[in-house]
């Protein structure tokens, strides 16, 4: 029997042989799917730069994001439905190629952090993190997935209109969170302080009558406290943008600057044809001048010789 098929071989050898016995069937595994998807190529006549970079890609994408949907499969079986951008149906055959679209876009930063991205979208079972650009964000909500079990609770807040906020005073704020959160740790279902943490937060720990438990050396606190800790320490700014009062003003100064340049056009168009009708004028008067001196040189007698 040969080693390839003795399952019994590849299980008892020493961790390191069996990783290199993995991953000699991975390189023969992708060099027979490279050599049958050039054959492909060859005989469609597709040309090899455009299958490498369209179908070999998109391939390898889907592939990436089918493992990474069954490990991160839990999230979509918790109490949250997954949230989706305007205008997306509910269809996991079209999400799933918005996901693989947004993964082959090289203009939006590189591979490893579109990568990024869309495993922490199926984490949060949130397809709206797609229209995130701040890397900010994307940091603050890498921090909460691995600090928090139920990372949903804390990403509500962070929302306006269904989109995620982008704008100064929030990226600011998230900024300062994301400093504390890097003093924290997670143990099991709650987060642990350092006593020194716990020793500088007292104060503020008892005006919100927050309970730590303190075992011998570690200090626990639930998840809900810990949002109202950060809330209270940073607290979340009001959006600049989006609410109903600002949304009307917005209209009600952009009606104002239509009907403003509507005016200006029509005075600037009257200006136009009035300058436009002396210049005519002008050029009339000129012609008539011309052709009666014209005329006059015409009709001059000659004197008799």
């Amino acid at each position: 029997m040969s080693k390839y098929t003795d399952t019994t071989y590849r299980y008892n050898m020493p961790y390191n042989k069996k990783q290199a016995f993995d991953e000699e069937n991975r390189k023969q595994f992708r060099k027979a799917r490279n050599r049958a998807m050039n054959d492909v190529f060859s005989k469609y006549g597709i040309p090899q730069n455009m299958g490498n970079k369209e179908i070999k890609r998109r391939v390898k994408y889907h592939n990436w994001l089918a493992r990474k949907a069954i490990l991160h499969a839990h999230a979509r079986k918790q109490k949250h439905p997954v949230r989706l951008p305007k205008g997306w149906p509910k269809n996991k055959i079209w999400i799933h190629n918005k996901y693989i679209e947004f993964l082959m876009n090289d203009k939006v930063f590189n591979e490893n952090k579109r990568k990024d991205l869309v495993v922490l979208a199926l984490q949060l079972n949130d397809a709206v993190l797609m229209a995130v650009r701040s890397p900010v964000v994307v940091s603050y909500l890498v921090k909460l997935v691995n600090l928090v079990p139920d990372a949903q609770y804390f990403t509500r807040q962070l929302k306006s209109f269904g989109k995620f906020r982008e704008d100064a005073a929030m990226i600011a704020m998230l900024k300062k969170r994301i400093n504390f959160l890097r003093k924290l740790r997670r143990e099991y279902d709650d987060v642990m302080f350092p006593v020194n943490v716990v020793t500088n937060l007292r104060p503020v720990l008892d005006r919100l009558n927050i309970p730590v438990n303190i075992p011998v050396n570690n200090q626990f606190i639930s998840i809900r406290n810990l949002n109202r800790l950060m809330d209270d320490m940073f607290p979340i700014p009001p959006p600049t943008k989006g609410n109903a009062a600002t949304k009307i003003q917005k209209t009600v100064r952009g009606m104002r600057n239509r009907k403003k340049l509507t005016t200006m056009r029509k005075a600037a168009t009257t200006i136009q044809k009035r300058a436009r009708g002396m210049i005519n004028r002008t050029t009339v008067k000129k012609m008539k001048t011309v052709a009666g001196r014209v005329s006059l040189r015409g009709k001059r007698k000659r004197s008799p010789q």
